[in-house]
């Protein structure tokens, strides 16, 4: 997979993250919310999503989708944009890129809905520090 910002957003649109998510917490309106409310808002994030990938993959046997979402944040893919930047803080790494793009490609009702749940969630932790 090459790593360029197109690749980054197609494949957080996947996981149900639009750009309005990734401007508010690393673009340049990211003012908005401070170092507390972001850091909540992604340990929300890793506890939701790595719930719904790890049953996800038990499901449907698949082994790899479990362990996408780790629990480091890193930065290297901060110099793709704000859609690595945003990968970076959930730290989905390459790997986990090519992951989700083959498993999630064709949506999967029954994952999407849980994916969004637990974005709502993680905003909701978001907005209640404003």
């Amino acid at each position: 997979m090459e790593l360029r910002e197109s690749n980054f957003q197609h494949t957080l649109a996947h996981l149900q993250i639009g750009e309005a998510v990734i401007t508010n917490t690393v673009g340049a309106g990211a003012q908005r919310f401070g170092i507390r409310a972001c850091n909540d808002f992604y340990r929300s994030l890793h506890t939701g999503y790595g719930e719904v990938l790890t049953h996800y993959a038990q499901v449907h046997s698949i082994e790899d989708l479990a362990h996408v979402i780790e629990d480091e944040q890193h930065n290297e893919f901060d110099e793709i944009g704000d859609f690595g930047k945003f990968a970076g803080r959930i730290a989905l790494r390459e790997s986990g890129l090519a992951i989700v793009e083959k498993q999630l490609h064709h949506e999967k009702p029954d994952i999407s809905a849980a994916l969004r749940d637990a974005l709502k969630h993680s905003v909701g932790t978001l907005m209640n520090h404003t």
